[in-house]
């Protein structure tokens, strides 16, 4: 503001005066908030993946029978843990990441896909199996040819939300470093062959370390397969 002229300050005073509008909405206490905060959003623009699952992970918490300052204590890890995704999200010199994408990257690695990776599409569809009321009644893994003894997902607990919500917010730092990297050899496997399975393999092999002579070793193969015959 102490760079702005006068008529600028003016201006603005007079915008947060009379043009700053706070609509507030006050919730009966027999309705979710989490509930009302996603049918009223969804009305516009469609909210992400993303946006949904924090929503109903902290819906789900408010229903676990732990002590009310352990769910409090839970409530602030989600918080806090989309407040870390979105920030790296968000910091990507060309453009915010997308999140679809990077929620199914993540999921690749946290639940066998019966592919690759997850598509998007089944990337939604198995994170509201893994947290919704009956999740035991869904398959852990969507790998190919498991019979009836197949493991089953854990019913939603404590645990589980938060095991989850640290996972995805650790991944989220070595995300953005594999598609950001200041590397040379990252950025030329990249140049070369940018799809999801790659920055999968290159963030999973930043966040476990150690990592030098296998990005030497895909750097090769890449260039190798890159030439024709």
């Amino acid at each position: 503001v102490e760079e702005l002229s006068v008529e600028k300050r003016i201006d603005l005073l007079d915008r947060m005066q009379n043009a700053l509008v706070f609509d507030t909405k006050y919730i009966d206490d027999k309705l979710s908030v989490q509930a009302v905060f996603e049918t009223m959003n969804n009305r516009g623009k469609q909210l992400t993946i993303l946006e949904k699952l924090k929503n109903r992970l902290l819906f789900l918490a408010t229903k676990l029978n732990n002590e009310t300052d352990e769910i409090a204590i839970l409530s602030n890890k989600i918080n806090d843990a989309w407040r870390n995704i979105y920030d790296y999200l968000g910091k990507n010199p060309e453009g915010v990441l997308d999140e679809d994408e990077f929620l199914s990257a993540h999921l690749s690695l946290y639940r066998k896909p019966a592919d690759y990776t997850f598509s998007e599409a089944l990337a939604e569809q198995k994170v509201f199996e893994m947290f919704c009321n009956r999740a035991q009644n869904y398959l852990l893994d969507y790998t190919r040819g498991q019979g009836d003894d197949a493991k089953r997902e854990n019913a939603v607990d404590y645990q589980k939300i938060q095991d989850y919500v640290l996972d995805i917010s650790q991944f989220v730092e070595f995300w953005y470093k594999a598609v950001n990297s200041d590397d040379l050899r990252i950025q030329k496997i990249l140049l070369l062959n940018s799809s999801k399975e790659m920055k999968i393999m290159l963030a999973e092999l930043l966040r476990n370390g150690n990592a030098d002579d296998c990005i030497n070793l895909i750097s090769r193969i890449v260039f190798r397969d890159s030439i024709s015959g």
